[in-house]
């Protein structure tokens, strides 16, 4: 490798530094990439010393769930290090002590490191330190992700312009939002404990794309809030759809258990959605509210991945005749329909007939015929039915059965 020149392979080592962004929201602790700049230094003399000149390859300040393993103290040392040779390069922290006990040397080694975040998952337990807010306050901007998992309540933020995607799960939600400065914010997710009203405020709105609330609606927001550039919802509670105006709405998951009719008119106004996505207890009581989106063409079951880490539960059941509903109303149900995907769920116990009520449902839509209004033909319709590969293997065995059944 001594042909290369010195000024190319800093660069490769650049280029390898800056290989993938950190996923978002779950990131977890990558003992390869955090290994990478030590073994590439410890090649040959040379190396090392176009390594520790190449200040974007020490960038990665990652911590185990389990620092104790590796000794803490060498830890410690290791992010020293780090800090020292990454020099005012933005960074990406990654902690998630299993551990309390670590938390606090932590958080402390971390302090005055908030001004060159450039991503950020923090999972923090127990309750909140000056040295916890010193990191977390102040001016980030460099940051584009941010997850933050607390079991207190959530105080302080970041003022970061460049944030783009915010995942936040903490008991409460005491931070003053309006007040933050957060203009490129486009992807937010929430779990909170009935705080999730703070949201509703025309700055933070404006220009989200995609938003999750996985919190019930205990405490209700003042008014109805515009989302002019929201395309994608997911909502645990049904009960924000009153008070979330979309026009441009492409995407909605929607958590049907308590799902009602009263949601119809909310419902309603997306008029440009393309897909449906169905969770929790699937029920013949909120069918009508479903009848509704009648441009729908693409229709998931099953509990969407970031629910499904977030309450570390899969609680998506199809109860009896809610397909036989959605079967028989005229107009004609999700007449569009051209894709349906199934992941992780289950019919009701002993379930045969809601089991055979959903064949029947995608044996009607399948052939573009409305089994109580003969006389309203459709386009036949070539329709998908495509299972997610995360599946577990028995469900995913008992949906390839269904779909054979199906005749699909």
């Amino acid at each position: 490798m001594r042909p290369v020149p010195d000024d190319v392979l800093s660069h490769i080592f650049d280029a390898i530094a800056r290989d993938e962004p950190l996923p978002w929201p779950n990131a977890v602790y990558d003992q390869q990439r955090a290994r990478l700049p030590f073994v590439l230094a410890a090649i040959c003399r040379r190396w090392r010393d176009l390594a520790r000149d190449t200040s974007s390859l020490w960038t990665y300040f990652g911590f185990p769930s389990d620092p104790s393993s590796g000794g803490l103290d060498a830890q410690l040392e290791r992010l020293c290090l780090l800090r020292s040779l990454s020099k005012s390069q933005p960074v990406d922290v990654i902690i998630e002590p299993s551990k309390r006990q670590y938390q606090s040397q932590i958080i402390n080694a971390l302090d005055s490191l908030g001004s060159r975040w450039r991503s950020a998952t923090l999972k923090i337990f127990g309750t909140h330190t000056t040295e916890l807010d010193s990191a977390m306050a102040g001016h980030s901007p460099f940051l584009q992700s941010l997850s933050l998992w607390f079991d207190a309540d959530l105080v302080v933020l970041p003022r970061a312009p460049l944030l783009e995607r915010a995942y936040l799960e903490s008991f409460a939600l005491a931070v003053d939002i309006a007040s933050l400065c957060l203009p490129s914010l486009t992807n937010l997710a929430l779990l909170s404990e009935g705080q999730a009203c703070r949201l509703f405020n025309p700055p933070l709105c404006a220009g989200l794309r995609e938003l999750c609330i996985i919190d019930d609606l205990l405490v209700l927001p003042n008014a109805p809030s515009v989302f002019p550039c929201l395309q994608s919802l997911t909502l645990e509670d049904p009960g924000f759809l009153n008070y979330i105006q979309a026009a441009k709405l492409k995407q909605l998951h929607l958590n049907c258990t308590t799902l009602h009719n009263e949601h119809i008119s909310a419902i309603s106004q997306f008029t440009e959605l393309d897909h449906l996505g169905l969770f929790g207890d699937i029920l013949p009581d909120g069918t009508d509210a479903l009848s509704a989106l009648s441009s729908i063409r693409s229709l998931s079951i099953g509990t969407p991945l970031i629910v499904r880490w977030a309450l570390q539960e899969d609680m998506t059941t199809i109860r009896t005749r809610t397909f036989v509903k959605l079967t028989r109303a005229v107009p004609p149900v999700w007449s569009r329909l051209e894709q349906v995907r199934l992941g992780n769920f289950s019919f009701e116990e002993d379930g045969t007939y809601s089991q055979d009520e959903f064949i029947a449902f995608i044996e009607t839509r399948r052939l573009g015929v409305v089994v109580t209004a003969p006389n309203l033909h459709l386009a036949p319709t070539h329709l998908r039915v495509e299972v997610d590969p995360k599946v577990s293997s028995s469900v995913r065995q008992h949906v390839q059965d269904f779909i054979q059944t199906a005749g699909l």
